[in-house]
């Protein structure tokens, strides 16, 4: 690896993420859910600063990466060794993931982040594995100055996608007035997360949702998952043109009963996705590899960065239909990669 390029610290606090109570339930999905004192945008404050643990490379566990262009990115994840249970580390980019700095950030563990905008991030706070002193409730953390300073938005997501800075879309596990739901739930908000609204569900008869990714404040897709064996899982991949007021099935695949097959869908387990303007997309399935589509995700292949049993993909972002990275595991490491041709090939920029 080439010698580490210094870049600008970028100060970053240790501060503690409250779970919210989210609104009171809506009755229909085109009422916007009022707010709450709880759920509006509440600053999280910041520690004393003989109090941060800052350094060139932060000693943590990446779990999840976005960028907000080929040079700024941020990564978020758990100390090394800490086993899921915090604090949440946030750590940030401007050589293209050649190296980072940054520091915890909240109490509660990090598990993925979403970029929008210029500087905007949100990033979904959850324990891997409760803590001894108790349960640690899901979150939603935004930054809008790229990761100096954090909010608190009180919902409580699976997955999260913006548009913009402004429009957002969600699936959720706790219902807008609290209580845990049966399944995930899909909700959008036109600002920025300080008020959120259910939408048309496109998961409806599945167990998880994979994925929420939207391209513009209309145009997104969802990818549905549920458990299965080894390398093998149900998926579904929905469109929306209209901001989720209605879904498209693209393509399906189900395992329980009759199976069932349209287009030509995700092998499965889908661990997540991503897609670009014009459908180009891509999902993730853990031991399964890596899999994408060119038409909106009416048709799959395999394709590279992940291998079945061999690199493990734990997260994906491009900025362009040429330049993305991808967060992997093989060979015992966490790894940085990044391609310049759209996905056709990868090479190593990073590794933890």
């Amino acid at each position: 690896m080439s010698a580490p390029i210094r870049v600008g610290l970028v100060v970053v606090v240790a501060v503690t993420a409250t779970a919210c109570a989210g609104p009171p339930p809506v009755p229909a999905p085109s009422l916007v859910a009022a707010p709450s004192a709880s759920a509006t945008m509440t600053p999280i404050p910041s520690s004393s600063p003989a109090g941060l643990s800052l350094t060139p490379e932060p000693a943590f566990v990446p779990l999840g990466i976005a960028f907000w262009d080929v040079a700024h990115g941020i990564a978020v994840g758990t100390p090394a060794g800490d086993s899921g249970q915090g604090p949440g580390i946030v750590a940030l980019t401007a050589d293209g993931g050649r190296t980072w700095v940054g520091g915890p950030v909240v109490a509660t563990p990090l598990i993925a982040v979403s970029t929008a905008a210029e500087r905007d991030a949100w990033a979904i706070g959850s324990c891997v594995a409760p803590s001894a002193q108790g349960a640690c409730p899901t979150n939603l953390v935004h930054t809008a100055d790229r990761g100096t300073t954090w909010a608190s938005h009180g919902v409580a997501p699976r997955a999260v996608s913006f548009a913009d800075a402004e429009h957002g879309w969600a699936a959720i596990s706790d219902a807008l007035g609290g209580g845990p739901l049966e399944s995930p739930r899909l909700v959008a908000t036109v600002d920025g997360g300080s008020t959120w609204r259910p939408i048309a569900q496109a998961c409806v008869a599945w167990d998880d949702v994979a994925a929420v990714r939207f391209v513009d404040p209309a145009h997104g897709w969802v990818v549905c998952s549920g458990e299965g064996t080894g390398t093998m899982g149900p998926s579904a991949t929905y469109e929306t043109s209209d901001a989720g007021g209605t879904w498209t099935l693209r393509s399906e695949l189900l395992l329980a009963g009759p199976h069932v097959v349209i287009g030509r869908p995700p092998g499965g387990p889908v661990d997540g996705a991503f897609f670009l303007r014009g459908g180009h997309g891509w999902v993730w399935q853990g031991r399964s590899g890596t899999e994408s589509t060119v038409d909106g995700g009416a048709t799959w292949k395999y394709a590279p960065p992940g291998r079945p049993e061999e690199v493990f993909v734990h997260s994906m972002w491009f900025v362009d239909g040429d330049h993305g990275f991808a967060l992997v595991f093989s060979d015992g490491a966490t790894r940085l990669w990044t391609t310049d041709d759209g996905g056709v090939t990868w090479a190593e920029v990073h590794r933890w």
